[in-house]
């Protein structure tokens, strides 16, 4: 039987990752989400959807594939595993999702080029 410990470890080395990792990709996706969504609130609510799988679904799959009977080390190590997976795919399915709408807002080129030094 898994204890209490053990799934208290697992479940808050999940819970960090997972928020540790939203809060990294949370401007970024929110710009590439305003330039692909319709309106301000579609935007919000593909980034409260993007914030809940980043931070869910790594913890689901940590609580859903725990074993008991492990070393707390092999534990601690299977959960960070886990989490880890659960974070690829989170952004996965996040990836594949803005891909496939991608072409909805071309990128705008300018006419200098970021490497170009202008002179005056």
């Amino acid at each position: 039987m898994l204890g209490w410990n053990e799934l208290i470890i697992s479940l808050s080395l999940s819970l960090t990752l997972s928020l540790g990792t939203t809060a990294f990709i949370w401007r970024p996706l929110r710009e590439v989400l305003s330039r692909l969504c319709d309106s301000p609130a579609t935007t919000q609510f593909w980034s409260a959807f993007a914030a809940v799988i980043f931070i869910l679904g790594p913890l689901a799959i940590v609580a859903a594939a725990l074993v008991p009977s492990r070393p707390l080390v092999e534990h601690v190590r299977y959960a960070l595993l886990l989490s880890s997976l659960g974070i690829m795919g989170a952004f996965a399915l996040m990836g594949a999702v803005i891909m496939a709408n991608v072409d909805r807002c071309p990128i705008q080129k300018s006419d200098a080029s970021p490497n170009q030094i202008t002179s005056a």
